[in-house]
């Protein structure tokens, strides 16, 4: 099995409660993940899982990236796939799907990972 379909069978294998869902958690961390982008002068975002999409990305994507944050917010979160440096995107994905599948086979310690990611982006074929 590829990559991003084990990728896409980890999504949908999740079950979520939208009853259970507190969107105002992320929306009291917004200015802490702002200033720490700002601070750490990185690019910060917040995939959701259950919506699947980035309810937050920092402007440092737009200031350092020219990425266009309007797009991000409307589109689907390909937006991101479509920037990824050609070279890097599997191995993206490989990562991405092994904290997957680490969480979901822990989740009683699941809050003690967290998924960090380096890779050079694609600007304007560049």
């Amino acid at each position: 099995m590829d990559c991003s379909t084990e990728y896409i069978q980890l999504l949908n294998s999740q079950r979520f409660f939208p009853a259970d869902l507190d969107y105002s958690i992320l929306h009291r961390h917004a200015n802490l993940l702002t200033t720490m982008a700002k601070v750490s002068n990185s690019c910060i975002s917040v995939f959701d899982l259950y919506l699947r999409n980035h309810p937050f990305v920092s402007n440092n994507f737009e200031q350092s990236l020219k990425y266009d944050l309007t797009r991000i917010s409307s589109e689907d979160p390909s937006y991101f796939d479509l920037h990824i440096h050609p070279d890097d995107f599997l191995p993206l994905m490989q990562s991405g799907t092994y904290a997957l599948r680490l969480c979901l086979e822990n989740k009683d310690v699941v809050f003690d990972y967290k998924l960090l990611n380096e890779y050079r982006i694609d600007i304007d074929g560049r």
